[in-house]
C-alpha cells in the first residue's frame, strides 16, 4: 500500500500541471491548477471531437505558459460519459488518473474569497465547502475556519464565473448591409404571462334581469417588467408544447385597475378571438393586475329547475328503492346583441349575486367555457331548497326473455309561494319506447326523455310512465 501511494505521489511534483475533469452527457467541466497556486477558472467544453481539441489546446497552453514539464489529468470513475474523452487523451499519451468525484467538486471550489461578518471581521481564504449552515475556508497559513451563515454580512468573490449572468440578457449578432444605427423589431414567445376572465352577475331585485360585469386578471411572472405596453389577450384552445414549470417562490402584488369607460376591442384571429385594450398599461414583474373587460346591463334571463335521477336501466332500478335527488337551479341567458352582450366570452368563473334590500347576497357560482356570440350561457348556481323530487320504480314485467316493461312514478312537491316550472330529465339505455305516459314528453335523443311540469304554489304533481326495453 505504501509503494502504491509513493507511485501516485511521484506523478505530481513542482513541475506538474494538475487537471481535473467532471464528465457529463453533453458538456464536461475542466479545471487547471499549477503548483504555485495559479489556476484557470472552471470552464466547459462539449463532449465532441472539437470540444476535446479545444480542451487539449487550453491545458497545453497553460502548461507551456507557466514553464511546466508535465501534466496529470484526473477524471471521475463514475458513468460512461468520459470514455470518448479518455480515448482522445490516451492517443496523445496523456497521463491519466482516476479521482474521487468529491475531490473533483472540491477542486472546482478552490477559489479565494473574502467574507465580512457582522462584527466587521474579514476572513480570506480558499473555499473548501459550503452548506446551509456554514462556509468553510482554508487560510493562506493552512488553518481552517468555519463561518456561520447567520453571521455573514457580505461575501466578495475575485470575479464572476463566465457563465453567470446577473440580469436577463440576449446577445445577437446582426449582419447589416449598411453601417450606422438601425431600428430592430424583435418578436418572440415568452413564458410566465397568463390571464383569466372573472365574471360578476347581479340579479335585479325585481324581474328577470341581471347585470354582467367582467374583469381579466393578468399575471406576470416572466421576470421582466413591461412599461407602457399594449395588451392583447387571445381566447381559445391554443396548443402549446408545455415544459416543466419552474417554481418561483415570490410574493405576488395585486393591482386592481379602476374601471374606465374604454373596454377591450374584439376581433377574430384565425380560429381564436383576440381582445385588445385600447390604452397602454404597465405590468411589473411578479404582479397581478385586474382590468375591466366588459359591462352589460339589464340582460333578460330564465330561471330553470331541473330534476334528474341518472341512468334508467331496469336491471339497476329494480334493485333499489325510491330515489331522492336535488332539483338543480340554473340561470340561462343568450349571448347576443338583443340581450346587451353579443361578443365572444372567454372561459372563466361567474359569481352570481342577488340585489336584496340595497345589499348584494351571494347565491352561487359556476364556470363557463369559451362561448361564441348567439349561444346560450347556462349557470348552475345551486339546488332548490323548497322543491323536492323523488323517483320510484313501481312495476316490472318480463314480457319475453328479452323484452321487459318498467313503470316509474316521479313525485314533485313545490313548497314555494309561487308557481314553478320543472323540467324532468330521464336517461334511458338500450332499445326503448314509451308505452304509456300521463304527461306530455319529448324524446331529446336516443337516450334522453324530457317532461315539463308546471306546479302551482304549495302543490304536488306526479308523472307516471311505462317504458319497454328490448
Amino acid at each position: 500500500m505504501k509503494d502504491v501511494n509513493t507511485k501516485k505521489l511521484k506523478r505530481v511534483n513542482g513541475k506538474t500541471l494538475l487537471v481535473t475533469v467532471d464528465a457529463s452527457k453533453m458538456k464536461h467541466s475542466g479545471y487547471c491548477r499549477c503548483p504555485d497556486g495559479t489556476d484557470i477558472k472552471p470552464f466547459e467544453f462539449f463532449n465532441t471531437g472539437r470540444g476535446f481539441q479545444e480542451f487539449w489546446e487550453k491545458i497545453c497552453h497553460m502548461k507551456t505558459t507557466h514553464g511546466l514539464e508535465d501534466m496529470v489529468v484526473g477524471f471521475e470513475s463514475t458513468g460512461p460519459y468520459a470514455e470518448p474523452l479518455l480515448h482522445f487523451l490516451r492517443k496523445r499519451k496523456a497521463r491519466l488518473v482516476q479521482v474521487n468525484p468529491l475531490h473533483t467538486k472540491r477542486l472546482k471550489e478552490l477559489q479565494e474569497i473574502q467574507i465580512l461578518d457582522k462584527e466587521n471581521r474579514l476572513y480570506s481564504g480558499e473555499l473548501l465547502s459550503h452548506n446551509l449552515q456554514e462556509i468553510v475556508l482554508r487560510r493562506k497559513n493552512g488553518t481552517i475556519v468555519a463561518i456561520k451563515r447567520g453571521n455573514i454580512s457580505s461575501i466578495e468573490f475575485p470575479a464572476l464565473p463566465d457563465a453567470l449572468v446577473t440580469s436577463p440578457t440576449l446577445v445577437w449578432e446582426i449582419i447589416s448591409e449598411k453601417a450606422g444605427r438601425h431600428k430592430v423589431e424583435a418578436t418572440y414567445l415568452t413564458g410566465g404571462l397568463n390571464w383569466k376572465a372573472n365574471y360578476l352577475a347581479i340579479i335585479a331585485p325585481e324581474g328577470n334581469f341581471l347585470n354582467l360585469n367582467s374583469w381579466v386578471t393578468v399575471n406576470n411572472t416572466s421576470g421582466v417588467a413591461y412599461s407602457d405596453a399594449t395588451l392583447k389577450l387571445i381566447a381559445g384552445e391554443v396548443r402549446r408544447v408545455k415544459e416543466r414549470p419552474q417554481v418561483r417562490m415570490k410574493t405576488m402584488m395585486l393591482d386592481v385597475t379602476v374601471p374606465m369607460a374604454t373596454e377591450f376591442k374584439h376581433q377574430p384571429l384565425f380560429e381564436y378571438h383576440i381582445y385588445t385594450l385600447p390604452r397602454r398599461i404597465t405590468l411589473k414583474d411578479d404582479q397581478e393586475k385586474q382590468i375591466l373587460f366588459l359591462t352589460s346591463q339589464n340582460i333578460p334571463f330564465r330561471k330553470v329547475y331541473t330534476f334528474e335521477t341518472g341512468t334508467g336501466h331496469w336491471r339497476w332500478d329494480r334493485r333499489v328503492g325510491p330515489l331522492k335527488a336535488p332539483v338543480k337551479v340554473t340561470i340561462e341567458f343568450k349571448n347576443d346583441k338583443e340581450s346587451g352582450i353579443g361578443m365572444p366570452l372567454p372561459a372563466g368563473r361567474v359569481k352570481v349575486y342577488k340585489d336584496s334590500e340595497g345589499g348584494l347576497e351571494f347565491i352561487g357560482e359556476d364556470s363557463i367555457p369559451h362561448t361564441p356570440k348567439s349561444e346560450e350561457v347556462k349557470l348552475h348556481i345551486g339546488n332548490a331548497f323548497d322543491i323536492i323530487g323523488k323517483k320510484k320504480h313501481t312495476e316490472h314485467k318480463e314480457i319475453t326473455r328479452h323484452i321487459f316493461e318498467n313503470t316509474y312514478e316521479i313525485s314533485l312537491r313545490n313548497h314555494k309561494q309561487e308557481m314553478v316550472t320543472i323540467q324532468v330529465i330521464e336517461r334511458l339505455t338500450g332499445d326503448w319506447e314509451i308505452i304509456q305516459a300521463d304527461h306530455k314528453y319529448e324524446k331529446k335523443d336516443a337516450f334522453t326523455l324530457k317532461f315539463v311540469v308546471d306546479i302551482p304554489a304549495e302543490s304536488f304533481r306526479s308523472i307516471i310512465y311505462t317504458v319497454r326495453h328490448r
